[in-house]
């Protein structure tokens, strides 16, 4: 029984559950404290893990989808707005 349920919380926490329009919100709100400047990635995910609550690598997740979304771009290890 108690290994059912750890097999179902693993595979039930593989990827953390984001909405789009939540995510693209919270990344405006994390840049806009920055007041137009650049943020380093290493300071975004940290903010984003204090938003989502969630693990290193599943903040890293949610840039990835924030970038494929095109909310955010990386460059030169800093994180922009979308132009």
């Amino acid at each position: 029984m108690v290994v059912a349920l750890v097999v179902v919380n693993y595979l039930n926490k593989k990827h953390i559950r984001y909405n789009p329009s939540d995510l693209q919100k919270s990344t405006q709100k994390i840049l806009e404290k920055q007041a137009g400047k650049p943020i380093t990635k290493a300071n975004f995910l940290i903010e984003l893990k204090r938003t989502y609550r969630c693990s290193h690598k599943e903040a890293n997740y949610l840039l990835g989808k924030a970038r494929e979304h095109g909310f955010v771009t990386l460059v030169d290890g800093e994180v922009r707005p979308r132009a």
